[in-house]
Protein backbone atom coordinates (compact mmCIF):
# COMPACT_ATOMS: atom_id res chain seq x y z
CA UNK A 1 0.00 0.00 0.00
CA UNK A 2 1.40 3.37 -0.97
CA UNK A 3 1.26 6.36 1.30
CA UNK A 4 -0.57 9.46 0.03
CA UNK A 5 1.60 12.10 -1.62
CA UNK A 6 2.60 14.86 0.79
CA UNK A 7 1.93 12.85 3.98
CA UNK A 8 5.18 12.32 5.90
CA UNK A 9 5.93 8.95 7.49
CA UNK A 10 7.75 10.62 10.38
CA UNK A 11 7.18 13.79 12.33
CA UNK A 12 7.98 15.61 15.53
CA UNK A 13 5.90 14.84 18.64
CA UNK A 14 4.34 18.04 20.05
CA UNK A 15 4.75 16.74 23.63
CA UNK A 16 8.28 15.27 23.87
CA UNK A 17 9.65 16.81 20.61
CA UNK A 18 11.13 13.49 19.46
CA UNK A 19 11.14 12.20 15.89
CA UNK A 20 8.36 9.60 15.75
CA UNK A 21 6.39 7.57 13.23
CA UNK A 22 3.05 8.85 11.97
CA UNK A 23 -0.03 6.86 11.06
CA UNK A 24 -2.67 8.65 9.02
CA UNK A 25 -0.79 11.91 9.64
CA UNK A 26 -1.03 11.55 13.44
CA UNK A 27 1.62 10.66 16.03
CA UNK A 28 1.75 6.95 16.91
CA UNK A 29 2.28 5.49 20.39
CA UNK A 30 5.92 5.83 21.44
CA UNK A 31 8.24 6.15 24.42
CA UNK A 32 8.90 9.68 25.60
CA UNK A 33 12.14 11.28 24.41
CA UNK A 34 14.38 12.69 27.14
CA UNK A 35 17.76 14.39 27.01
CA UNK A 36 20.36 12.09 28.53
CA UNK A 37 24.03 12.57 29.29
CA UNK A 38 24.97 11.43 25.77
CA UNK A 39 22.13 13.13 23.87
CA UNK A 40 18.44 12.41 23.34
CA UNK A 41 17.10 8.92 24.07
CA UNK A 42 13.74 7.16 24.19
CA UNK A 43 12.54 6.18 27.66
CA UNK A 44 10.37 3.22 28.62
CA UNK A 45 7.56 5.50 29.79
CA UNK A 46 4.78 6.22 27.27
CA UNK A 47 4.43 9.73 25.83
CA UNK A 48 1.02 11.42 25.93
CA UNK A 49 1.43 12.74 22.37
CA UNK A 50 -0.24 9.70 20.75
CA UNK A 51 -2.98 10.69 18.30
CA UNK A 52 -1.96 14.36 18.13
CA UNK A 53 -0.95 16.23 14.99
CA UNK A 54 2.84 16.48 14.62
CA UNK A 55 4.69 19.77 15.11
CA UNK A 56 5.11 21.83 11.97
CA UNK A 57 8.51 23.33 11.29
CA UNK A 58 8.46 27.11 10.96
Amino acid sequence: MRRPVGVPEEGCCPVCHGEVALTGGLVTAHGAWRMGRHGPRVTGEPCSGEGMAPEVEA
